[in-house]
C-alpha cells in the first residue's frame, strides 16, 4: 500500500448502486480512500467484491469505509488489491456511526493526512 494519497482529490464516496451490480455512478479508485454508501455488507470481504464490481476490476492500494450489518458500524480497511485478501486489514471502526445517512456525513474534510 505504497500509493494511497487523499491529496488531489483521491477521496471517492458514492452509492454503490443495486448489489452485484455495476451500475455505480461513481467512480470508485485505485489509491483513494473509497466510502461505500447505500448497502451495508456482512463482512469487507463482500464489501471488498462489491467494490471490484462497481469498479469494473481490481482496485489498488485502497482504503475503504463502510457500514458492517454485523458489527453494527462503519469500518475502515486498508488493502493492496481488492484481487485478493492476503493484505487486507481493519484499521478503524466508527463505533457512532450507525446507520448509512450517518456514513453518508463523513466528508473528506473529517480526514486529513499526518
Amino acid at each position: 500500500m505504497d500509493n494511497l494519497d487523499i491529496s488531489g482529490g483521491k477521496y471517492v464516496e458514492g452509492t454503490v448502486g443495486t448489489v452485484s451490480a455495476n451500475d455505480s455512478a461513481i467512480a470508485f479508485a485505485s489509491n483513494s480512500i473509497n466510502v461505500m454508501l447505500g448497502s451495508s455488507f456482512a463482512t469487507y470481504a463482500k464489501a471488498e467484491a462489491e467494490l471490484a464490481i462497481e469498479a469494473g476490476g481490481a482496485l489498488t492500494d485502497i482504503a475503504v469505509i463502510f457500514l458492517n450489518s454485523t458489527s453494527g458500524v462503519a469500518e475502515m480497511y486498508l488493502s493492496d488489491t481488492t484481487a485478493n485478501a492476503t493484505n487486507d486489514h481493519k484499521l478503524a471502526s466508527f463505533t457512532d456511526i450507525t446507520t448509512l445517512d450517518q456514513l453518508a456525513e463523513l466528508a473528506s474534510n473529517n480526514i486529513t493526512e499526518f
